[in-house]
Order: structure tokens, then sequence, then C-alpha cells
């Protein structure tokens, strides 16, 4: 090798060298703590729009308040829009309701003091009975625990009624005590039933030749009347926007409510459903308590526990037409005393909000939807407006981080 070209070498090793030698020690420790000071900004930037981009939401409320309902308005509206073949798969739910409509309708026949029309429609009763007995949806979940012992997912022991394949065998029976003139003068009365009949009972009840028909697949509209109690913990997730939303509905029913705590941490907002219309209905799961008051006292727990402090809610006050339509008829205090107004649907509303209002935290940030979780394009619009204020909840949040 020429020795002019070593010589450059190693000047420049020494140049080297000799720089790193002048620099002191408190120069070198600086130095290394401004690239770790770096290093830390970066990470907190990418942890930053991590969060921003991902929310989660937890979805609580009493059983039949409507949280299932809205979370299929936001698959039909955000998601994958219920492909064919998953349809397919909810028909035996569509003929469960179907089973537990006719045993609500048919129980309370001796109530209005009225019989089947037809001898042989009463035997097409007795041998739907015997074959479809009545489904218990409150029965014991089955559990699998996280490694601390918290419940992660609870699933049910049996998802649909062993029965309901039954169905396929008596489609016309069905038929046949549905249409009966007495079962349908009993299905008249169904609004002062003691055990009332659900709104996709009903729903279903009254498009029995469709739904037990060869080869019917649930339409959108029939998966939104689907009665499926849920029985355990199911998540869900949806992009909108350039946003992962993580959704999480716990089950609703008072024996669940000790586990809700377990999914409080990381919450960007709570989504709190109460059912307006259940203000003189009795729980399913426990007669002797009012649903809306369950309500109110369970929002008023969540609102003011200290886990959910610096968390906003959107509270959904939810089934909005059936409460218009039973403020006609029915008496709001007849079960709520306190309520001193005109019985008009406008009048009951705002007392209703009055009252959530006035159980929450003061400083408690609560924005309020009624709703219609059943109606496709309304939801639509709600949803839009609700995931617009999820935006600006998860900005401020990310921010003040």
């Amino acid at each position: 090798m020429p020795r002019g070209i070593l010589s450059k070498q190693n000047a420049r090793g020494v140049g080297k060298t000799t720089t790193q030698a002048l620099l002191s020690p408190k120069m070198q420790r600086s130095k290394g703590a401004l690239a770790r000071s770096r290093s830390i900004d970066h990470q907190l930037d990418e942890e930053r729009e991590l969060r921003q981009k991902e929310i989660q939401l937890l979805i609580l409320g009493g059983a039949s308040s409507g949280k299932s309902t809205f979370i299929k308005q936001l698959r039909i509206h955000h998601g994958d829009g219920f492909p064919s073949r998953e349809r397919a798969t909810l028909r035996p739910h569509v003929h469960e309701n179907i089973v537990e409509g006719i045993h609500t309708v048919t129980e309370h026949l001796p109530q209005f003091n009225i019989t089947l029309q037809s001898p042989s429609t009463q035997n097409y009763l007795i041998e739907f009975k015997k074959k479809l007995p009545r489904i218990n949806h409150f029965h014991h979940p089955v559990h699998e625990n996280g490694s601390d012992g918290s419940p992660i997912l609870e699933r049910p022991a049996s998802p649909v009624s062993p029965m309901v394949p039954r169905v396929k065998e008596m489609p016309n029976s069905m038929i046949e005590i549905i249409r009966d003139s007495g079962f349908q003068k009993c299905l008249a009365e169904h609004k002062t039933f003691e055990r009332q009949l659900t709104v996709a009972e009903k729903h279903f009840l009254d498009n029995i030749e469709r739904v037990v028909s060869k080869g019917y697949i649930p339409t959108l509209q029939d998966i939104l009347y689907i009665r499926k109690p849920t029985t355990g913990v199911q998540e869900h997730t949806f992009h909108v926007n350039g946003l992962n939303y993580r959704v999480i509905d716990v089950a609703g029913q008072r024996s669940q409510r000790k586990k809700w705590i377990h999914f409080f941490d990381g919450v960007t907002a709570v989504i709190f459903f109460a059912s307006l219309s259940g203000f003189n209905e009795a729980l399913e799961e426990e007669h002797s308590i009012n649903n809306l008051r369950d309500s109110l006292i369970t929002f008023q727990d969540l609102s003011t526990n200290s886990f959910l402090e610096k968390t906003d809610f959107i509270l959904f006050l939810n089934k909005e037409d059936l409460f218009k339509e039973k403020m006609q008829t029915v008496q709001l205090k007849d079960t709520f005393s306190e309520f001193k107004g005109e019985n008009t649907p406008e009048a009951g509303l705002s007392f209703i909000k009055q009252e959530f209002m006035r159980l929450k935290r003061s400083s408690k940030q609560v924005y309020t939807h009624v709703t219609t979780a059943t109606n496709m394009d309304v939801m639509k619009t709600i949803i839009r407006d609700v995931l617009q204020i999820i935006v600006e909840i998860n900005l401020k949040k990310t921010t003040v981080f």
C-alpha cells in the first residue's frame, strides 16, 4: 500500500480520537442525555398518535335497553353490513323470538277469558308447547378468566335453544295458532300483559308467514329486531375515517354488573342505554324492580364512580317510539309519583331527562340523545353525530396527555 494513503487513513483516525478526547465527561453525558430525550419524545409521539387513532367505547345499561341493537347499527353503517351467509345463521334466533312470543300470548289467554277458536288450533298449541317449551335466557354463562382471575370473556352455555330446529317441523301449525282469532284478540291486549311482549316478538308474530317460509333469510330490519340477550362480554372493532373503534358490550343483567369495573381502564367514553318505555315495566330477571328506576340508579352509580371520574358519558334514552305510544294510555305518575306534569310524551321526556341529570356528578359531561335504535335512517344520523362527539372527546384527552 502506498505510504501516502496509509498516512491519510491514520490521520483521519487520530483526528476522530482527538476530537472525542477534547470533549469533557460532562459534555459527553449531556450529548447522551439529549439523544435519550429525543428517543423518548419520539416514542411519546408514536404512542400519542396510536391513542388518537384508537378509541375504546364501553356500552353499558340494563338488559333490553338497546345496547346490542346499537352495535348492529354500527355494523350496518360502518362495518360489514351482515353478509348473507351470516344472516342465514341468525334465522334460529328469529325462530326463538317467535317461540317466546307464542308462549307469552297464550299464557295470557286466561287473563282475558279468551280461548282459541278452533279445536284443531288448540291441539296444535298442545303439540307446540310440548315440542317447544319456553326458553330461559338467564342461564348461567360459561366463564373464561384472565391470568389475574378477572373475567375477560363470557359466553352462554347454549346460545340457541336446542328446541328451535323443531320450528322447521311445524311452521304451518305455528301459523294456524297465530292466525287464530282468539290468539289475535289476546295479542291486541299485549300492552297490558303482566309479562311484556317484546318488540322483537311482536314484529316476528306479525310476519309469521315470511319468517318461517322455506329459504327465509333475515333482512337487516329483522336483524335489528332480533332479541338475543347478551350474557357475557362481546367486543367489536370498527374502522371509521382513519380511526379504530374498540366497542365493548357488557351484559346488563344485575348479576353481571359487578364485572363492569374490569373494563373501566382506558375507556374513551361510556355510552349508557336506558329504555324510556320501561317506566312501567319490571326487570326481566327481577320482577320486583322497576326497569327505568333501575337504569337511573345504575347511571348514578356509574357517573359518580371514581374510576370514571374523568370519563365523559353519552346517554341514549332509547325506545322513544314505544314511549310515545305508551304515554297515550299509561300514566307516568302511576310509577313515578314525583312527576307532576301533564301526561304527554314531551312533559314525560323532559322529566326523565332531568332525573338522569340530577343524579350525575355535577362536573360530569353527559351528551344526551333520544333514540329509536331499530330505526336505520334516524340512527345513521345519530351515529354520525355521536362519532363526531367521541372524536372530540378523544382529541381532548390525547392533547391533555
